[in-house]
């Protein structure tokens, strides 16, 4: 491929490539403008390639080293030199966090709404029973069956949401 030809080739699909790339990064653009440097080095090489087939090649060659990079970080355990133990981030996934609130949102909507109301004035808001008992007006008892009973509702929930 002629110097002009690739020239031309880098300017119509950078942008996409690019772009591609920024999503693929989850906005690491840093990361993404050395992964189209690396993808238009290796079509340099590549030069007597199909022009045709060229562009599919491009995002396939990016796919790829989005993957090497990805495989490349959980290979590497991360280096903690100098930080301070107790301050490390003891988080677990965020995607696994997220599907577990889910979960809960949605078996809590299955509930009735006296039971959601006394879960969330119990859990949420801090209410102790007997401070719920007063508000309700009935024995401390009721409200602690009550809420063994919307507990119980809770965890069947659950449970038929799992796999």
């Amino acid at each position: 491929m002629a110097p002009a030809d690739f020239a031309a080739m880098y300017q119509r699909n950078r942008g996409p490539l690019l772009a591609y790339l920024n999503r693929m990064t989850l906005g690491d653009h840093a990361l993404a403008e050395d992964l189209v440097q690396e993808v238009f080095l290796r079509a340099w090489r590549q030069a007597d390639s199909d022009p045709a087939i060229l562009r599919p090649w491009l995002f396939t060659v990016a796919r790829n080293l989005v993957i090497d990079r990805l495989r490349a970080r959980r290979a590497r355990p991360v280096e903690a030199a100098g930080a301070d133990p107790d301050k490390l981030s003891d988080e677990t996934d965020l995607a696994d966090r997220v599907v577990a609130v889910r979960s809960v949102r949605d078996s809590i909507s299955t509930l009735a709404p006296d039971q959601r109301r006394l879960l969330f004035a119990l859990y949420y808001q801090g209410d102790t029973p007997s401070e719920l008992a007063a508000t309700l007006n009935v024995p401390a008892g009721t409200v602690k069956s009550r809420s063994f009973a919307a507990r119980t509702a809770l965890r069947r929930a659950l449970g038929s949401l799992a796999p």
